[in-house]
């Protein structure tokens, strides 16, 4: 069995000049549905199934844009957006906040430490691109031209 907070990484060139997109999430399901959703768009994606790994991502990859899980084991959404926005160097990074916890205080502390936006799972996948279009541009892959990509 794989450890849970094993990350799917992309290191290509072809990968770095796309907008980088880190989804952390520890139900596996919950990343591949988000990339699956994503692969239409010609966007890197980083999958992380842990705070500090999606820590360590965040500061190795410097993405564009940082989805999280807010309740995760081994360094929770929370910590992670503390850190990014602690940093920097890494400060100016969006970092939505995607969870199925509903208490009301949460929203706006997570909004206080600079959490950009806030999705409450389950969400509809047209929402979802909503937001991220507010950060980063989604161009759609014309499917008939694309070349594949490489799993690195």
């Amino acid at each position: 069995m794989k450890s849970p907070c094993l990350a799917s990484k992309g290191n290509s060139a072809a990968e770095k000049s796309r907008p980088t997109i880190l989804i952390i999430d520890e139900d596996p399901d919950i990343t591949r549905c988000l990339e699956l959703v994503l692969a239409n768009y010609d966007v890197n994606v980083i999958r992380d199934y842990c705070g500090r790994f999606g820590i360590w991502d965040v500061s190795q990859h410097k993405p564009d844009l940082v989805i999280t899980d807010i309740r995760m084991p081994n360094g929770d959404g929370q910590e992670l957006l503390e850190e990014v926005k602690s940093d920097p160097q890494l400060a100016q990074t969006p970092v939505i906040i995607f969870t199925g916890q509903r208490d009301p205080g949460l929203a706006g502390q997570l909004k206080r430490l600079g959490a950009a936006s806030i999705l409450y799972k389950p969400v509809h996948y047209q929402l979802l691109l909503q937001e991220i279009e507010r950060f980063i541009p989604l161009e759609e892959l014309d499917w008939a031209h694309a070349k594949p990509r490489s799993n690195g």
